[in-house]
């Protein structure tokens, strides 16, 4: 494969909407992956009509993407997105991600979050899956990281910008529900031990359709991940299926360790899906969303660099190659409708 553009992969007719299995009743995994069209890089160079094509002809059946305002510019480039998607069979899950933090009450934190969420689900009434927040935890911090916390509780975290989190999460929330009551939506933490952040939303009665996980290699096994929690190994899997009882959906995974070479990043994807799909049934995992389309040689922070399965030119490396091999044999599901709270 090697030297083939990823929209080339393969000429092969997928199913699109009509293999569709009910939210709910879960008889495997919808993988997808992750694209960043607002930033720009690969992501604006390459087409999005090239983009969505060859997540269709890897098996992918959808498309995870970052929105951070409701400005006509990201409304724009969602509209594009979305018409490059529809066409291929993909499926959009779009990630909002306001400044909260710059809000400075909980109550403007709740207003701002409203405001873009029923902007959002008003304008794209189709969209089924709104994903709120990302990795928020991180940005809220510790409320002592001299202790090195875990996170495995919500008294850990600074609890003046959790407000500012909480208000935002409650807000897009209810704007999106009171724009279209039947969109779902999604919240979740980087993973790890940080499920005190989720519950205590949970405790302050924030609600949601379906759990959100991050989860790269160094994490270990989500059955029993061991060094990153003061209790010792667990099985995270567990811990947010019983805690919260909705889907899980991993929106983010990939190989942090050494995501520059794309064998052992093959390696690390191919075991990670394979042990997902093996437990999807018993833990409710929904859905798994490769962390990312295409390197980007001009992030920010170095390991970003690195986590493409496609080259910033459009060449699928070792990794891809692996992901479709594998979705070869293990075709993806696709769930499309559930009863939302």
């Amino acid at each position: 494969m090697k030297g083939l553009c990823f929209s080339a992969l393969f000429s092969l007719t997928l199913c699109g909407m009509a293999c569709s299995q009910v939210v709910g009743s879960n008889q495997g995994i919808m993988w997808g992956i992750n694209g960043h069209p607002v930033q720009g890089g690969p992501y604006t160079t390459i087409s999005y009509a090239t983009q969505m094509a060859g997540v269709s002809a890897a098996g992918m059946k959808t498309y995870r993407m970052d929105l951070y305002d409701a400005s006509p510019t990201s409304l724009a480039v969602l509209t594009s997105v979305l018409a490059a998607a529809t066409t291929a069979g993909i499926i959009v899950v779009p990630d909002l991600i306001p400044n909260v933090l710059a809000a400075g009450t909980e109550t403007n934190a709740y207003t701002q979050g409203y405001a873009i969420g029923q902007t959002y689900a008003a304008a794209y009434p189709t969209i089924r899956v709104w994903e709120l927040g990302n990795e928020w935890e991180l940005a809220v911090g510790a409320a002592n990281p001299a202790s090195n916390p875990d996170g495995h509780l919500i008294s850990q975290y600074d609890q003046t910008k959790y407000a500012l989190a909480r208000g935002a999460l409650r807000g897009m929330a209810a704007g999106i529900k009171a724009a279209n009551h039947s969109a779902l939506v999604a919240i979740g933490t980087a993973g790890v031990c940080h499920y005190g952040f989720t519950d205590g939303l949970w405790a302050d009665g924030v609600r949601w359709d379906i759990t959100v996980e991050h989860w790269y290699s160094l994490a270990g096994d989500i059955t029993n991940m061991a060094g990153f929690c003061t209790a010792g190994p667990i099985n995270k899997a567990a811990v947010l299926h019983s805690h919260y009882g909705k889907p899980i959906w991993i929106t983010e995974f990939n190989d942090n360790a050494n995501p520059a070479n794309k064998t052992e990043m093959a390696d690390k994807l191919v075991s990670m899906m394979t042990q997902w799909n093996g437990i999807a049934t018993t833990y409710d995992i929904e859905s798994g969303v490769i962390y990312e389309l295409y390197d980007q040689p001009a992030a920010p922070v170095g390991i970003e660099q690195h986590f493409g399965v496609v080259s910033a030119s459009g060449t699928i490396n070792a990794a891809g190659t692996a992901v479709v091999g594998y979705l070869s044999t293990h075709p993806s599901k696709v769930y499309t409708s559930r009863q939302a709270n």
